[in-house]
């Protein structure tokens, strides 16, 4: 029976320590930390490890607010989605401790306005990099300054951990060790997983389902397992980035933390006929919850920028075709 790999998804702005965190969980330099414009992290990417006989793979994502180069990010964010076809088992929000600026005010509040679905909640832990710029503060008196950084925490169910990527690698006890600080780090994606399993949604079991098609599709011989899904995800990345052309980037992004806001345009076309109009299903309005009314009006939102765009048009029996 192949063992299960245990998905964390790092998600945070540039310049917040993703990669750092990404090392320290992995124990070793598989992301690039130069200090370096060229070291950003402006790719999705995945390592793996086996720690204490548990494979844990860690996805490194770009900067997902930053909205400088949309059609950049959007590729990104499929690729993100790909990578985690096999469900997520923890979100880790990336912060980095010091003056909140507006900017960073701004993305903390898009975190709010994004992660409103309870059960992708489940699955998130706030970390804090640059600790030592606590300066012998808690995190909770740090929280103080900032209302919209303790709700966020609070929404998480109060996970939150404590790194520095310079100053705490050295020290062996201690909340001021890395050591320490990572170990209760994973401790904290082992109690998520064991009371909340994996979080997975329509749209990852779809993407997977789509790779698995794929690999299937592959006829060459000797090509080892792990190669034929590579080749796999490279198509299924190609498809998708056809099938959300036009789309707007936080659609991408919602599909990736649980929000699917139109399933029928993303997924449920043939890929092969690029110039067949699809069906599009519109969300039930009627709904009575608070989430799912925020929902709908997030539907509406993304289909009143693709009708601006020309690439739908809403029809009177209440349907929507896209091109």
């Amino acid at each position: 029976m192949a063992q299960t790999t245990k998905n964390v998804v790092l998600i945070g702005s540039t310049g917040n320590g993703k990669s750092s965190v990404g090392n320290m969980i992995l124990g070793e330099p598989a992301f690039s930390t130069k200090a370096s414009a060229n070291s950003v992290t402006t790719e999705c990417q995945r390592k793996e490890k086996i720690i204490k006989k548990k494979k844990i793979a860690v996805i490194d994502t770009p900067d997902f607010f930053d909205t400088e180069n949309e059609e950049k990010m959007k590729s990104e964010i499929i690729k993100a989605l790909i990578e985690c076809s096999e469900g997520i088992h923890a979100f880790v929000i990336v912060l980095k401790v010091g003056r909140f600026t507006t900017n960073e005010r701004k993305m903390v509040q898009q975190l709010l306005n994004t992660l409103t679905e309870e059960h992708v909640l489940k699955h998130t832990v706030i970390l804090f990099t640059f600790g030592e710029q606590l300066e012998g503060k808690t995190t909770e008196e740090f929280m103080k300054d900032c209302s919209q950084l303790q709700e966020l925490v609070d929404k998480c169910g109060g996970r939150c951990h404590v790194i520095d990527n310079k100053y705490w690698n050295k020290r062996k006890r201690g909340n001021k060790s890395n050591k320490v600080q990572v170990k209760n780090l994973l401790e904290t994606i082992d109690k998520i997983v064991e009371e909340n399993g994996r979080f997975t949604s329509e749209v990852l079991l779809e993407v997977e389902k789509h790779i698995q098609e794929e690999v299937k599709n592959i006829t060459e011989e000797n090509v080892p397992p792990e190669e034929q899904r590579e080749k796999a995800k490279k198509i299924v990345h190609c498809n998708y980035l056809r099938q959300f052309a036009g789309a707007a980037t936080e659609a991408v992004l919602g599909a990736l933390i649980g929000i699917s806001m139109f399933p029928s345009l993303c997924f449920n076309a043939h890929f092969e006929v690029s110039h067949e109009k699809r069906v599009m299903e519109m969300p039930n309005f009627e709904k009575k919850s608070l989430n799912s009314q925020k929902k709908c009006l997030r539907s509406l939102e993304v289909v009143f920028d693709l009708c601006e765009k020309g690439l739908m048009w809403i029809m009177g029996d209440g349907n929507a075709f896209c091109e």
